[in-house]
């Protein structure tokens, strides 16, 4: 079990004790730091719950293989989540290699979204997903036709699929709006919590928790209070201090590290089987097919450092043509928190700290804006490099 979350043998080692001693708790937070293996952890201690056998990962117990495939029926899953690089990336693999670990690899991107959109999660809501419905019902076929268990794929077959794959997905997200956890969706799994399960456990995951809106952070509180007999929360968060002080005080934290240059690389090479060499991080990785490795990083550097008052040798011009595509400013903003944070740990000498702290806040605040209001990331942008102190 856990086998595949790697470099990060504290937190594995505290859940496996917990779950073998039986005192996990019905409320649990995963925090660190984004492509941490938090969410692939959340996802495996669900399939230990589950489990009727001994746990291991190859099992052949029917709740384990529904879990391998994220389609069990006693797992929700809410919360946004970076999609699309993700899923990017798993496709990618699965170009590369037809055997079954490309196969498992790329469902399961996939299902990350699709189960986004179980009909209890949007009951009383379904005129939202009107423009979703058709792709997602042929994402699932998709999903089901790539399945190791529906035998050998032909490799005319395996290049359709993948394009398939790769388009009705981006119709999905093109026609809903996952950037928050919404007060409705809170109260169907407060419902949908309270049903009779189909196993041992019931198991929901609530990703980037701190995208709740304040009446849904209200309603979560309430369950987390009384949770129901056999069911388990997972709150996940990049931005533990983000979520409210009576949300914490309900449940037990377990802390992801940052992985270091060989743990982000034991990654890269197990997992996603990256032969070049050239991508530094997961998170590089991810991003780089939407612009090509560093890319982000090279535009988030000119940002950061025109924002902070330096000299920048980045076209600002450049990064104004990037937005072009909207879905590229939350991986901009990522990205110059991540520069700041990396400048403020390595203790840089000339730093401006009040302009430092200054931009991190703006940068919050252009989240906010870009997702709950939907503004213009142009304008989002102007404001990170124009409003700091003077």
């Amino acid at each position: 079990m856990f086998e595949n979350i790697l470099d990060q043998e504290h937190v594995i080692s505290r859940l496996m004790e917990d779950l073998d001693n039986q005192r996990l708790p019905s409320s649990l937070l995963f925090f660190g730091p984004s492509f941490s293996g938090k969410l692939s952890a959340a996802l495996e201690l669900a399939r230990g719950l589950s489990c009727s056998r001994e746990r291991e990962w190859s099992c052949s117990c029917p709740d384990c293989r529904k879990h391998r495939t994220l389609t069990h029926p006693d797992l929700g899953m809410l919360g946004p989540r970076y999609f699309q690089q993700e899923l990017d990336g798993s496709l990618e693999v699965l170009r590369r290699s037809r055997k079954d670990f490309a196969r498992y690899l790329v469902i399961r991107g996939a299902r990350k979204l699709t189960r986004r959109f179980d009909p209890w999660l949007w009951e009383g809501e379904e005129s939202r997903l009107k423009g979703a419905r058709s792709s997602l019902d042929a994402l699932e076929e998709l999903l089901d036709e790539l399945d190791p268990a529906a035998g050998e794929l032909a490799e005319t077959r395996a290049e359709k699929i993948i394009s398939s794959i790769a388009k009705e997905a981006a119709s999905v997200l093109k026609a809903s709006n996952l950037s928050h956890i919404p007060i409705f969706m809170v109260r169907n799994l407060a419902y949908w919590a309270r049903t009779t399960g189909h196993g041992k456990a019931k198991i929901i995951i609530m990703e980037n928790a701190e995208s709740m809106m304040d009446s849904a952070r209200n309603a979560v509180l309430k369950i987390l209070e009384e949770p129901p007999e056999g069911v388990h929360f997972i709150l996940t968060t990049s931005k533990r201090a983000a979520l409210i002080p009576t949300i914490l005080s309900r449940v037990r934290p377990y802390a992801f590290k940052e992985r270091d240059s060989r743990g982000e690389r034991q990654v890269l090479d197990r997992i996603f089987r990256e032969p070049s060499g050239e991508f530094r991080s997961l998170r590089e990785y991810f991003l780089g097919f939407d612009l090509g490795a560093g890319e982000i990083r090279r535009h988030a550097e000119t940002v950061a450092d025109l924002a902070l008052g330096n000299d920048s040798q980045g076209d600002l011009s450049e990064v104004f043509n990037m937005l072009q595509k909207k879905e590229r400013f939350l991986p901009l903003l990522e990205e110059v928190q991540e520069i700041l944070r990396l400048r403020l740990r390595e203790g840089l000498p000339g730093v401006d700290l009040a302009r430092m702290e200054n931009l991190l806040d703006r940068l919050i605040q252009a989240r906010k804006m870009f997702e709950g209001y939907n503004q213009n990331p142009d304008l989002l942008l102007e404001g990170l490099l124009y409003g700091g102190v003077r």
